[in-house]
């Protein structure tokens, strides 16, 4: 059904995008979500570009997370984590293009709670380290926000908190002599809205570690430095 699906002068990742943004808008029924899925799934696993390969499944991850179950985006994002792995030592992974998945998830899936314990939802954010990471396109702030909002009450799991702390520590580390006091302001809220939603219950020392490496991370903003102490 999908195999001749071509139209002269356009790629194979333009069609299956523009098919996946029709959906987006307007939905299939119910009973044919499925097959549309697995159908469009073998295009999107031909496609060799990574960059290419990323911006189709972002389109099908957003129909993927309002039609399915945790589950299925799981195994969806499983299989990217085995594309990127595999492009990591090969190619220049576009990390603002990995990092929307996070976003498109958590924005459309009916339940983003149930996101949060998936392996390769977290095997996703692992990807990212401190200096791979950009904040110059608003992706890395959107991804915080999404994080921040979408997570059920506080932040009790250590690695959550790592991932947040890499991809925070990136905003703060995009501060140079360019950054007005507006964007300081409101970048530090951010980060101080972060920090109040960790709590490792009674591990006081745990507590205490994530304090001092938090002071250390964000040493260019007073305001984050300040809340430490209140």
């Amino acid at each position: 059904m999908y195999s001749g699906f071509l139209i002269p002068g356009k790629s194979q990742h333009d069609l299956v995008s523009s098919l996946g943004t029709c959906v987006n808008d307007v939905g299939p029924p119910q009973q044919q979500h499925l097959i549309l899925l697995n159908g469009v799934w073998k295009l999107i696993s031909r496609i060799s570009l990574t960059k290419d390969y990323l911006s189709t499944v972002n389109i099908w991850l957003e129909f993927t997370s309002k039609h399915f179950t945790a589950t299925e985006v799981n195994t969806l994002l499983g299989d990217v984590l085995k594309r990127v792995r595999s492009a990591l030592n090969q190619e220049q992974v576009p990390y603002p293009m990995l990092l929307k998945l996070i976003s498109t998830a958590l924005i459309n899936s009916p339940d983003p709670e149930s996101l949060f314990p998936l392996t390769n939802f977290q095997g996703i954010l692992s990807i990212f380290q401190r200096d791979s990471v950009g904040a110059g396109d608003g992706v890395t702030w959107g991804v915080i926000e999404a994080l921040l909002s979408n997570h059920p009450g506080d932040f009790t799991d250590p690695t959550l908190v790592q991932h947040l702390l890499t991809l925070c520590g990136a905003l703060h580390d995009s501060i140079n002599a360019l950054t007005t006091e507006d964007e300081r302001r409101q970048l530090s809220q951010l980060i101080i809205t972060f920090i109040r939603q960790v709590n490792f219950g009674r591990d006081f020392e745990q507590q205490l570690d994530f304090f001092v490496n938090t002071r250390a991370a964000f040493s260019n903003l007073e305001s984050v430095l300040v809340s430490l102490v209140q």
